[in-house]
């Protein structure tokens, strides 16, 4: 599963199209921590990774973390609500109660501010996350 995103990712870099990407990492409001997650997907072997990277508001690095789910049934709403999830407790474990949250997945984020409400495979991990963002002084998504 490794070979295949360097090889494409590569592919992508080396392009005669490529750019480079302008507009990258935004500091958060002074007194929060921005937490960046991101998810992938292998639809062919079912399996996904994801990632968090907390950064304070003056970008110094907190912490991060990283894993592997040996198998996903509900796609990328799984991969990504495990990613918010991972990233909620890595939060909470180093002391960062005031987030700003920033997810490629909106409807991940958009399902966290309405409460948590889902109906597919990821419903108990969308349930843990909005518990956790509840239990910091404050989220923003």
């Amino acid at each position: 599963m490794a070979t295949r995103p360097l090889v494409a990712n590569f592919s992508t870099a080396s392009s005669p199209c490529a750019k480079i990407k302008r507009h990258g990492w935004v500091k958060p409001k002074r007194g929060y921590d921005k937490l960046n997650v991101d998810g992938s997907f292998d639809p062919d072997l079912l399996e996904g990774a994801y990632g968090a990277v907390l950064r304070d508001s003056t970008s110094k690095f907190i912490g991060a973390g990283n894993g592997k789910l040996e198998w996903c049934g509900d796609v990328l709403l799984m991969t990504e609500a495990t990613t918010l999830r991972l990233g909620l407790n890595l939060a909470a474990t180093l002391g960062c109660n005031r987030l700003k949250v920033n997810s490629d997945n909106d409807e991940v984020s958009e399902t966290i501010i309405n409460g948590g409400w889902s109906y597919g495979l990821a419903t108990a991990i969308f349930d843990d996350c909005y518990h956790s963002a509840c239990d910091s002084s404050h989220v923003i998504f």
